[in-house]
């Protein structure tokens, strides 16, 4: 997996960044929104980005968009966004 991929889900992971694209879609387990939104290189490195995920981002922070969002708000139940 090329290192700017690991880094944007590192970062994602340890500061809350929020991610767009086919990163999100795979982090919110939506097989059809990763596929149409990755690029060629993307998809041949799709293994090694669910393997990551799957060991790395802990388990309230991926599985669904509401997941995915909640995370990113850092758990505000409010809703608000950081931006």
């Amino acid at each position: 997996m090329r290192e700017c991929i690991k880094e944007d889900l590192s970062l994602y992971r340890d500061t809350r960044r929020i991610l767009g694209g086919c990163l999100r879609a795979a982090l919110a387990n939506d097989m059809l929104g990763f596929i149409g939104r990755a690029d060629v290189d993307i998809m041949q490195e799709a293994k090694d980005i669910a393997r990551f995920i799957e060991c790395s981002i802990p388990p309230e922070a991926r599985g669904s968009y509401e997941k995915v969002r909640a995370w990113e708000d850092g758990g505000n139940r409010a809703g608000k966004r950081r931006y």
